[in-house]
């Protein structure tokens, strides 16, 4: 049965793989994305008829309406991802992350979509180091990016009760969007080009999951209708270990700095959606050997603005020209 799903943020790094997967099982998709990381993610699915492209900014009521007309599944990926994006540009990250998914929420049910799965993060659970975190555990976010998932997962579930709610372990994994602005791949990269490894930190525990498994999560939600607020995750790591493994693996140094320590640290349980047959099978492992086989032939430099979401946003014309006149928004 051919469903008619629209995914916002379909061109980003979880977007683009989850777009295919949609398609392999014949779902009509249509993306909504304002192509801030490019087409060339999902320029390869515009072949085909099953596929729709509608560029456009979250922000505007228009385009999300046009965009959800007739649909009967929406997927809200669209976000300012990451700490360091976040923190650009607060007022913006603020519109998009919470404000713009608040009106999604509210169109979506105002147009009767049956469903809505949103993309929140285990961020939203903080610093909690000495606990295993369910779906129960209070939300206790320590940054922006985690505030305003926190925000949006209220704001949806007020008006649109029975939403999904994935909050997603750290990813890594290839895409045809990549991200080297992820520990694991990052790890991955500096061990290939650098043939050392910067840690910073290190003891802080973090879920980790791989891209393709977080897909197989969604559809897993979609086909078994699920509702409510799910962990997906693989396995908890201590981020030094993580490196640690990688660089064994790709006969790296390793250096531990303490210049900068990032404050989430949490460890979480997938006992619930585990329950209803959720079974990541990709290992850090695995992603060596993937990012391995092709980085020199497909990315060369893991520097590259394209591949960071930071880089990516300071990098825009508007956001040089802010900083010039103001200062670093940030601050």
């Amino acid at each position: 049965m051919v469903v008619r799903i629209v995914v916002t943020g379909g061109a980003g790094y979880l977007g683009s793989c989850l777009c295919r997967r949609l398609l392999e099982e014949n779902h009509e998709v249509t993306c909504l994305d304002n192509l801030l990381y490019g087409v060339e993610p999902i320029r390869p699915l515009l072949k085909n008829m099953n596929f729709h492209l509608l560029e456009g900014d979250i922000r505007d009521m228009t385009t999300i309406t046009t965009a959800i007309n007739g649909a009967e599944a929406v997927i809200h990926l669209a976000s300012i991802v990451g700490q360091q994006a976040a923190n650009l540009n607060p007022k913006v990250t603020m519109e998009i992350n919470y404000l713009a998914t608040k009106n999604l929420a509210e169109l979506c049910r105002l147009h009767n979509v049956s469903t809505l799965i949103f993309a929140s993060t285990c961020s939203v659970y903080g610093a909690r180091p000495n606990d295993l975190i369910d779906e129960k555990s209070a939300t206790c976010p320590v940054d922006l990016y985690g505030e305003t998932k926190t925000r949006s997962e209220a704001a949806i579930l007020d008006v649109f009760p029975d939403a999904t709610i994935l909050r997603t372990a750290t990813l890594f994994g290839l895409s045809p969007r990549m991200r080297f602005d992820l520990a694991v791949n990052r790890f991955v990269a500096q061990a290939l080009q650098d043939k050392k490894l910067m840690v910073f930190g290190g003891q802080q525990y973090r879920p980790f999951l791989h891209v393709q498994d977080a897909v197989e999560a969604y559809l897993l939600v979609l086909r078994h209708h699920l509702k409510g607020i799910y962990n997906i995750s693989w396995e908890n790591w201590q981020v030094a270990d993580v490196a640690k493994l990688i660089s064994d693996s790709l006969g790296a140094e390793m250096e531990i700095s303490t210049k900068v320590v990032d404050l989430r640290d949490y460890k979480v349980s997938y006992d619930k959606i585990k329950k209803m047959g959720f079974r990541p099978e990709r290992s850090i492992q695995l992603a060596v050997k993937e990012i391995g086989d092709r980085y020199e032939s497909e990315f060369k430099d893991y520097r590259l603005p394209k591949f960071d979401n930071y880089g990516s946003i300071f990098n825009l014309k508007e956001v040089q020209n802010k900083i010039y006149t103001q200062g670093p928004i940030w601050k």
